[in-house]
């Protein structure tokens, strides 16, 4: 075997060993809340508030990881306004150890 296939191959079986997520195939989208602000709701809750996008599913953790999140989002267009309570849930991502962007 030549040199580079047992590269290749060794590189394979790192990722698969390393339990690091299956690239999805392309073209594969997922929706989430994108937070681009704050504000009060009518309780007076204070709110991250944002607008729905879509994202490669390859793309969805390193969104969650900086405060967007998809609670909430089922039901929902491209473009439609989201929002989460600061003081809500701590956002889990997926694969990843949860994380709170306050």
């Amino acid at each position: 075997m030549s040199r580079l296939a047992l590269l290749a191959v060794g590189a394979f079986a790192l990722v698969l060993l390393s339990g690091a997520p299956a690239v999805l195939a392309k073209g594969e989208k997922v929706k989430v809340c994108h937070i681009t602000g704050e504000g009060l709701n009518q309780n007076g809750d204070e709110l991250w508030t944002g607008h729905v996008i879509e994202v490669s599913v390859n793309a969805e953790a390193a969104h969650c990881r900086h405060g967007d999140h998809n609670l909430g989002i089922p039901g929902k267009g491209i473009g439609d306004p989201c929002q989460r309570r600061k003081d809500g849930p701590t956002v889990t991502c997926a694969g990843d150890a949860p994380v709170d962007p306050n």
